[in-house]
């Protein structure tokens, strides 16, 4: 049986997909619940935040818990755009110290951004070339995340060596810096992922809670966020962002990849979920450049949609979120009740009550109200013997908690006192269990 929605239908929270069903749709003993989502308590917020009409900054906490706030694009009345902002740039690339006269792109002047990244570690800084001097031997940057000065001396030896002194220690790593000349204010080559030099390698910039951020090697406006892991890798989790220009101003052009925004409400911002569960938002502005955000979850956020059949319960665990438990019981062959052809052609434990369960209906004579001889809060466990000198065992509650109930008592029989045909199972949780002779209904 196919069954086919005429439109697209939205369970709200708590909801149920019976619940939206329209006059002339039919649904079977099944069902489709939406009970939230799930997702960490700690998250990066990552931003691509408009400065003016022309300038994007690009905000995230690193791992040492410190703001970066990157200037990432600025557009010329070209309307080129180029990493930096209108009064200095950024060099997210590594440069070519093979040859002097390949000291042109990527390289580091005085007063330039550049981010250094260590993939091993995670750690990811924003830093500004401050001063060369070539009296004192010393190079100074600014760690733009905490506010400090680091200052390192150097010996020189030529344009194609890294300089002496150690490099520039952050976070208990040296990053290798390579100097042009021996003089003030001289530009600069730093490798910065630390795999040695290698021309135009861009590194991948690591937030507090581990999302990757990949910018182009050049300016082109593009770049992409991802998770660090993912449960479902096929489903892809890359978030990728586009940015262009026109009239001397800035925009974020797309957004795709894992999401595809739908806009909502009464305006024209939009948003969606990647895999990890990245929450992107956009930000329409009529006035300006949209803002976007990114919140990315330390933990995978988990969607929390489940079929369910027959009387079910919903329990909760850990605070995390409500689920749905199936508890296993271990035998030599597990099937369906639509897999069998014939019931009484072979022993059985059939599971579930004769409201979802065919074989159950057969063993209670397909009763016209299936619960009957139910009770809320137990269940049975009972032997039938068939003519055929086979035997079945039924385990079935009202509910299905209460049938889960009775399902473990059975998987730890040596627990609980069985004895007899038949005995009751019944309480209040999973783990508060009571084997007893059935009682008799009223």
């Amino acid at each position: 049986l196919t069954w086919v929605a005429d439109e697209d239908i939205y369970v709200p929270v708590d909801g149920k997909l019976s619940g939206k069903e329209d006059d002339d749709q039919v649904f079977l003993n099944f069902e489709i619940e939406f009970k939230g989502i799930s997702e960490h308590s700690s998250k990066d917020e990552i931003v691509l935040k408009p400065r003016g009409d022309d300038e994007y900054d690009f905000d995230f906490t690193n791992k040492a818990g410190n703001l970066l706030s990157v200037p990432l694009y600025d557009v010329d009345p070209t309307d080129t755009i180029f990493y930096g902002n209108e009064n200095y740039g950024l060099v997210v690339a590594e440069g070519d110290v093979t040859g002097v006269s390949n000291w042109t792109a990527n390289v580091i002047s005085v007063n330039d951004y550049f981010v250094v990244s260590d993939s091993a570690g995670k750690n990811t800084y924003l830093l500004r070339y401050k001063d060369a001097d070539a009296t004192e031997n010393t190079l100074e940057f600014e760690e733009v995340g905490s506010g400090s000065t680091v200052t390192v001396s150097y010996t020189w030896v030529d344009y194609q060596t890294a300089v002496g002194g150690g490099g520039l220690n952050l976070g208990g790593t040296s990053y290798p810096i390579y100097l042009q000349a021996d003089s003030n204010n001289a530009d600069i080559i730093v490798d910065l992922d630390l795999g040695g030099i290698s021309n135009g390698t861009v590194p991948t910039w690591f937030t507090k809670y581990g999302a990757e951020i990949v910018v182009d090697s050049s300016p082109s406006g593009d770049f992409t966020v991802t998770s660090e892991d993912t449960d479902d890798a096929a489903a892809g989790e890359d978030i990728d962002v586009t940015v262009s220009a026109a009239s001397d101003e800035i925009d974020v052009a797309t957004v795709g990849g894992a999401v595809s925004l739908v806009t909502y409400g009464d305006t024209d911002d939009s948003v969606d979920y990647g895999v990890w569960g990245t929450k992107v938002f956009l930000a329409d502005s009529s006035s300006g450049p949209d803002k976007l955000t990114l919140t990315y979850p330390d933990e995978q956020t988990e969607q929390l949609v489940f079929y369910t059949s027959g009387a079910t319960t919903s329990s909760v665990s850990g605070g995390a979120g409500t689920y749905e438990e199936i508890v296993p019981i271990a035998v030599g062959a597990a099937v369906l009740d639509t897999e069998v052809a014939d019931f009484s052609a072979q022993n059985l434990i059939v599971v579930g009550g004769p409201c979802v369960n065919a074989a159950a209906s057969d063993l209670l004579g397909d009763p016209a109200d299936c619960t009957e001889g139910f009770e809320e809060g137990k269940a049975m466990v009972k032997l039938f013997e068939r003519a055929n000198g086979n035997v079945a065992l039924l385990v079935a509650g009202y509910s299905a908690l209460d049938t889960r109930r009775a399902a473990r008592a059975v998987a730890n029989y040596g627990d609980y006192a069985f004895s007899g045909a038949e005995v009751e199972v019944s309480g209040t949780s999973l783990t508060q269990i009571t084997v007893s002779a059935p009682s008799v209904m009223e």
